[in-house]
């Protein structure tokens, strides 16, 4: 059986018609989403902000370490701090119900607990894919943390080391 390609016209609905599609299959959503990916020559197109952030999870992905404080920051406040480090979601000094939520997702998406303690959560796909990073990425800051994407806005950055910085709106 193909995985097969969205219809044009899905636009928003393309993430749930991707875990639709892995449920068939019996894959986890990255699987597809790297098809789509493969398909497109690139990130696979969502909305601005996730195609966004697929973006800069692409570039990311692509740099070398080069410091210990290496990540993409998404998400940072009162309910703990959200981070992205070469394909592993991390949920740190996250509550009890953060963690919930996120061994949920993990759940529902067939993730890869790597760490579950009592300061935190990092969950991945068994290989990083961009688009369906970015994907997760938007569910858990929904869900999680009860934020957007777009409502993240200048929030969101890559850490290369203690002094620079890439905005996820300056990356092409």
């Amino acid at each position: 059986m193909g995985i097969g390609t969205p219809p044009d016209d899905i636009g928003d609905e393309k993430p749930e018609w991707v875990r639709d599609r892995a449920d068939e299959l019996d894959v986890q959503p990255a699987v597809v989403w790297d098809f789509l990916e493969d398909d497109a020559g690139g990130v696979a197109t969502v909305d601005e902000h996730r195609t966004r952030l697929a973006k800069l999870f692409d570039a990311h992905l692509g740099r070398p370490m080069l410091s210990d404080h290496y990540r993409v920051q998404i998400y940072d406040g009162e309910d703990g701090r959200y981070d992205y480090v070469k394909g592993t979601h991390y949920a740190r000094d996250a509550s009890e119900a953060v963690r919930e939520v996120v061994r949920t997702v993990a759940e529902e998406q067939q993730l890869v607990v790597e760490l579950d303690g009592t300061t935190g959560i990092a969950v991945r796909f068994d290989e990083p894919v961009p688009s369906a990073d970015a994907c997760l990425a938007a569910d858990i800051c929904r869900r999680a943390f009860d934020t957007t994407l777009s409502d993240l806005d200048e929030a969101v950055y890559e850490v290369v080391d203690q002094d620079t910085r890439h905005s996820w709106t300056t990356v092409d």
